[in-house]
């Protein structure tokens, strides 16, 4: 008898060329999957959290608003599912960045239909290596396309990745507990460092306003904004999120 997957299972396709999405989903559905076939960015971000699916195979090299890189980094800043990215050619250096964002596999274009259908029915018998739990999800906050992910120490914006050091990641911890508030030097120096009764002078002050500034250009906003604003001999402020991860 032929293997057949678990009942209710969906895939979420991302692919802008027409004859490649209509055939992708002509052959998942005969296969007994439940297909939401996309072209754009904005549109599988949209299906992604209406349809909930269980895998996404993604096309790297989308046209229009968003790439596939940024797709790619923002589904799995959310979710810990499955993405099998697609490239056009074997040692593509897209490929490892792709891996590097967190796609667990990729397939080489083009496709035949036994080769599609079983590297799905392979991913999907495995369990996600991931899990959002609730002390993850209050770590991860939203600026258009840069995602903010503390429990990782990185942030995700159009397909790069920016890592933090401890120090950066204490500080910015602490402004994002209280976003639009000033937080002063001197507590951001007790954080940062655990200093006891620190004095904002000399060369501990070069080096926090050093550490303000990596942040700065760390999280520079989509629109090219600075998230953090820094007040003369105060302190520093981090804007609100446009939403924290739900």
């Amino acid at each position: 008898m032929a293997e057949r997957q678990l009942p209710g299972q969906r895939i979420l396709i991302v692919e802008d060329e027409t004859a490649l999405l209509v055939f992708y989903r002509q052959v998942l559905e005969e296969a007994g999957y439940r297909i939401r076939a996309v072209r754009s960015g904005t549109e599988a971000m949209a299906a992604f959290t209406e349809f909930a699916p269980d895998l996404v195979i993604l096309d790297l090299m989308l046209l229009g608003d968003m790439d596939g890189f940024e797709v790619l980094a923002m589904l799995r800043a959310r979710s810990p599912v499955r993405i099998i990215i697609l490239t056009g050619q074997i040692g593509d250096a897209r490929v490892v960045r792709g891996l590097n964002l967190g796609a667990d596999n990729y397939l080489v274009k083009p496709l035949s239909r036994e080769q599609l259908v079983a590297r799905v029915r392979a991913h999907l018998r495995r369990t996600p290596a991931g899990n959002l739990t609730p002390e993850r999800m209050r770590k991860l906050f939203y600026y258009g396309g840069l995602v903010i992910d503390l429990a990782r120490a990185q942030a995700l914006q159009r397909g790069r990745r920016f890592t933090f050091g401890d120090v950066e990641r204490r500080v910015l911890e602490r402004l994002l507990r209280t976003p639009g508030q000033l937080v002063t030097y001197v507590e951001l120096m007790e954080v940062g460092w655990g200093m006891v009764q620190p004095t904002f002078a000399g060369e501990d002050a070069r080096i926090l306003l050093n550490v303000a500034y990596r942040l700065r250009r760390k999280l520079r906003h989509t629109e090219g904004h600075d998230l953090i604003e820094t007040v003369d001999n105060a302190g520093l402020i981090i804007k609100p999120p446009d939403r924290e991860a739900d």
